[in-house]
């Protein structure tokens, strides 16, 4: 080939690289994300996008006239359908009253949507929180995303056995809560990365196929009082000695998957505080077959998981290390 023609070929070449350029996906603009208000601080998602929050989120208990808000089930950002990413930035999301982290009721969206006849929140899967700090002091979960799973009993057997592909994914998370730490419904979620320290009957729930919990610290607290009894009692010292007993008595587990077939828990370091014969490092409840039980670290001594009804599990190169 002659030097011109080289230099031709050259050139063709070079002049076709915007049009390459131009063929590749673009990123997502980031949305900032806020309170919407300075008394509720909390925030919410209508639509599918890539959301960056932008300030820290803090809210105080609200009481007066004998009555205390926010009520039990609000959340500081909802998220009312799919395809949606939430990047924290490192900021942090607090409530000391009885509200989630970050909610998605998948049953309430598609309700919203059928009644406004429009497509989104029909199908609520495809969402991604990462990188923040969620530090919850009440009765709320750290991040609920669930659909027909909506019992408190995190033992009892969900409704059906079919699960949408929600892909659900948390990663590069810190959270922190008096109650459940993580509880995720549907086929195919994640959590990696992440530091659960729950005082909760779980750090992490999980219903549905082919879940992933990879790589986290996870710490299941041993509080005197739990959570639920304190906030259900408004306080008063003798319903809860009266209900405190019982309520130690609880089966809890640091992690809880129920149909959860096929899941893999791989390279996790789970401590299990006042670790006894109700207090568990993992519940392997209804109908989950063939669980991949992998390279974790057990802190003080590996327990075998308490597996039910038509459920299954495969220990493999698991370690154990002192407590900190």
């Amino acid at each position: 080939m002659t030097r011109r023609k080289l230099f031709m070929t050259a050139l063709a070449a070079l002049s076709a690289l915007p049009a390459a350029w131009a063929a590749q996906p673009a990123i997502p603009q980031c949305m900032p994300l806020s309170p919407r208000s300075a008394a509720t601080q909390d925030a919410l998602i209508e639509q599918p996008g890539r959301y960056c929050v932008s300030k820290d989120f803090s809210q105080a208990m609200l009481a007066g006239g004998g009555h205390a808000g926010p009520r039990y089930g609000h959340a500081l950002i909802v998220i009312e359908g799919g395809d949606v990413i939430i990047d924290l930035q490192q900021h942090t999301l607090h409530t000391a009253a009885r509200s989630h982290g970050i909610l998605i009721a998948a049953r309430a969206n598609r309700g919203k949507a059928e009644r406004a006849g429009v497509e989104y929140g029909l199908r609520t899967r495809n969402v991604i929180v990462r990188n923040g700090v969620i530090d919850l002091r009440g009765s709320g979960s750290g991040v609920r995303f669930v659909d027909a799973w909506l019992t408190e009993n995190l033992l009892a057997i969900p409704q059906g056995e079919r699960y949408q592909k929600t892909r659900y994914v948390l990663e590069n998370l810190t959270i922190k809560t008096d109650n459940v730490g993580i509880r995720l419904e549907g086929d195919g979620n994640i959590v990696r990365h992440c530091v659960i320290e729950s005082d909760g009957d779980a750090a992490i729930a999980m219903a549905g196929p082919n879940s992933e919990i990879v790589n986290n610290t996870i710490v299941l607290g041993d509080p005197l009082v739990p959570s639920w009894i304190a906030a259900s009692e408004a306080g008063d010292p003798v319903s809860i000695l009266m209900k405190l007993p019982a309520a130690r008595k609880q089966t809890r587990a640091a992690i809880i998957l129920q149909q959860g077939s096929g899941a893999v828990i791989r390279g996790n370091r789970i401590d299990v505080k006042g670790k006894s014969a109700t207090r568990h490092s993992i519940y392997v409840a209804h109908n989950s077959r063939g669980v991949l039980i992998e390279d974790n670290t057990f802190v003080g001594e590996i327990d075998a998981p308490v597996a039910g009804a038509a459920s299954s599990t495969i220990m493999r190169a698991n370690h154990v290390a002192g407590a900190r």
